[in-house]
């Protein structure tokens, strides 16, 4: 409860200038909030994650078990996709119409999406008694929320509302994929400790903002072509400039290699059974060298940012193809029946 009082004003003042800037028409240049109000959005989002737990009953009382039964956390998921669908088709809508996506209502949904994934993955933890990812099904859920919670900190940091509307379809799909395919499978594994937990989760969080990164790339590439053919269509005067697209992809491509690096770096603290998964160490490799080429080869040779942003989106699609494999049949991931 006193936590509450803590996190409650700094999440009011700090949502509701989010709420603003994301609303707000795009500034001419893409100078970042200050580190104060990026680091208040952070709290703010991450705040519920915190007060769930004092506010959410145990799963393990029996006095709470109505509740959670009536309403598991699979329940809370869907509840999250069908507001994420709700936001990719007016996303569509708006983009064909040539009308801001970025309206109030339209925001509050998304952030209610939100708040009911947090929902799932506070309950899936508190069963597992562990960080929900555990299974594909499990890391499905956590990657997707990754890459809202990174939207909704980037999109309000440099006022890009337009990212919500490429984010939201993903989100959708991953969702929906997870809900539908046999893979939430529970594991058996004991806890390995904090080290995986945190190796794992920065991991997902960095593939989550070098997605975001691809994202704003895929939006340069519509301009680019759009420009090239002299088509300029109601998505190009939807979309930001190209200039300030380059910026922000270039920055955000940054922070989700570093935030990656960091969780492999974790990845060396983690105690290991039996022999090293080696697929898994070289894809991990595979990966490293495939973003720190493509952040330092333009101080070395010249490349156009076209070419920049389309190797940023094969690279990420090389990891969305292979990533599910690689976790499914490497031993340290491996589930047991």
């Amino acid at each position: 409860m006193v936590a509450t009082f803590f996190w409650l004003p700094t999440a009011i003042r700090s949502l509701s200038a989010a709420t603003a800037a994301m609303l707000s028409p795009a500034p001419h240049s893409v100078s970042p909030r200050s580190a104060f109000a990026q680091v208040e959005v952070l709290v703010a989002l991450l705040g519920p994650l915190f007060l769930l737990g004092a506010v959410v009953p145990d799963p393990s009382d029996p006095a709470a078990q109505p509740l959670l039964y009536s309403f598991n956390d699979r329940a809370w998921l869907i509840v999250a996709s069908v507001g994420y669908l709700i936001n990719a088709g007016w996303g569509a809508y708006a983009l064909g119409a040539r009308i801001s996506s970025a309206k109030t209502w339209n925001l509050v949904i998304f952030v209610l999406a939100f708040a009911a994934h947090c929902m799932f993955l506070h309950l899936r933890g508190e069963v597992i008694r562990r960080c929900p990812i555990t299974n594909l099904f499990e890391i499905a859920a956590f990657f997707s929320w990754s890459l809202v919670l990174t939207y909704l900190v980037i999109g309000s940091t440099y006022r890009m509302s337009i990212l919500g509307t490429f984010t939201a379809p993903v989100v959708f799909t991953i969702n929906f994929c997870a809900l539908v395919l046999p893979i939430d499978v529970p594991s058996n594994r004991p806890p390995l400790g904090w080290q995986l937990e945190l190796h794992a989760t920065l991991c997902l969080l960095g593939f989550a903002t070098l997605g975001v990164a691809a994202l704003a790339g895929v939006m340069y590439l519509i301009q680019e072509r759009q420009l090239k053919r002299h088509e300029l269509n109601s998505w190009f005067y939807s979309l930001p400039a190209m200039g300030e697209l380059a910026e922000v992809h270039k920055r955000v491509l940054l922070w989700g290699f570093a935030i990656f690096f960091a969780g492999t770096f974790m990845g060396f603290f983690v105690r290991h059974e039996g022999m090293l998964d080696w697929i898994k160490i070289a894809w991990t490799l595979v990966i490293c060298a495939l973003y720190l080429g493509l952040l330092l080869a333009p101080r070395f040779i010249y490349l156009s940012q076209k070419k920049i942003a389309t190797f940023s989106v094969a690279s990420y699609i090389f990891v969305l193809l292979t990533f599910w494999g690689v976790n499914a049949f490497t031993v340290s991931h491996r589930l047991h029946p």
